[in-house]
C-alpha cells in the first residue's frame, strides 16, 4: 500500500507541474486500481468484521474511496474544458491526504499483524 500511495502522490506533483489532462487521466486510472488493490486487500483479512452491522469500517472507507473518484472525475470533466489551474491541484493533493489520515491510518496496525 504504501508505494502504491507513493505512486499516487507523485502523479499529484505530476499534474502540479505540467498541468496535463494526460497526467490527471493517469492519476484518476492509478487511484481507482489502487483503491481496488486496498478494498480487496482489508476484505479478504477481514477489516472490520467484527464492527456491528451499519458501523464497519470497511464500509465507510470503501464509500469514501467511491466519494473520491467521483470528485476526480468531475474535477476531470471541468479540467477538459478550463484546464487545470492551481485550485485543481490543491484539491487533488487534500482529497488525497485528508483521506490517508482519516481512513489509511485505521487500518496501518491490522495489517502489521498479518
Amino acid at each position: 500500500m504504501d508505494d502504491e500511495h507513493e505512486q499516487c502522490a507523485v502523479l499529484i506533483q505530476r499534474i502540479e507541474k505540467e498541468r496535463s489532462l494526460e497526467a490527471m487521466e493517469e492519476f484518476l486510472k492509478e487511484l481507482v486500481e489502487h483503491f481496488e488493490h486496498e478494498e480487496k486487500l482489508l476484505a479478504e483479512t477481514g477489516f472490520g468484521s467484527t464492527a456491528p452491522a451499519g458501523l464497519s469500517p470497511l464500509i465507510t472507507h470503501t464509500q469514501d474511496h467511491k466519494r473520491i473518484i467521483r470528485v476526480v472525475g468531475q474535477m476531470l470533466a471541468i479540467a477538459k474544458v478550463e484546464g487545470i489551474n492551481e485550485g485543481c491541484v490543491k484539491e487533488l493533493a487534500e482529497l488525497f491526504e485528508t483521506h490517508a489520515v482519516e481512513f489509511d491510518s485505521r487500518y496501518t496496525e491490522y495489517l502489521a499483524t498479518f
